[in-house]
């Protein structure tokens, strides 16, 4: 999104500011590894089903990989990049109709709160991962998946969103505070139609 010369700089809070576009790249490179994901277990699903039902062959490990890694990862590291798109399910009536100095204020401390929430997760769950790696678990079947990779997909998705979260609250309530929307990152789904209109104001 570009500025219109002879608007007022964002901050580094801000869409397009220097903490948005650092996470936005790395956001930006899961979304195509999670394509990949998507594809693999697409290929592998379609081939296990072949092989069950037309050589009774199944590929038995496709099962275990798929809910353990590839699922879990497609669900939930996406989750930071949907709340920046505002993609996730929410009911904007009222947030359409306070004003906007009040609709940041609450956005940004419903975030600011919340984060230590997914904080306690991802750290919780990163120290699961790091006993579970030092002990050598795995899962019980017949292909022994390490179970600290399951954990740690989990740790790095709730570590991105609680990244996203704190990052989009503090955007928030800076706007809040200096009364300039264009500093918000919005999480309404028409976050980006909405931005270009308040410049053009």
């Amino acid at each position: 999104m570009s500025e219109k010369q002879g608007s007022p700089p964002r901050g580094p809070f801000g869409p397009g500011g220097v903490l948005d576009t650092a996470v936005r790249q790395v956001e930006t490179v899961l979304l195509y590894l999670l394509c990949l994901v998507l594809f693999v277990m697409m290929v592998l699903i379609a081939a296990d089903a072949l092989g069950r039902y037309s050589m009774n062959r199944p590929l038995t490990f496709t099962v275990d990989l798929v809910t353990m890694y590839l699922l879990p990862a497609a669900m939930l590291l996406p989750a930071g990049l949907v709340l920046r798109r505002g993609g996730h399910i929410g009911v904007d009536l009222f947030a359409m109709m306070m004003p906007r100095r009040l609709y940041h204020a609450l956005i940004g401390l419903g975030l600011l709160a919340s984060a230590p929430i997914f904080w306690i997760m991802t750290h919780r769950i990163a120290l699961m991962a790091s006993d579970s790696l030092s002990q050598k678990l795995v899962a019980t079947g017949m292909v022994p998946w390490p179970i600290w990779a399951e954990q740690a997909i989990f740790a790095l998705a709730m570590g991105l969103f609680t990244l996203r979260a704190l990052h989009i609250g503090v955007s928030q309530l800076v706007a809040a505070v200096t009364g300039d929307s264009a500093q918000a990152i919005s999480i309404l789904p028409d976050g980006d139609t909405r931005e270009h209109s308040e410049e053009a104001v």
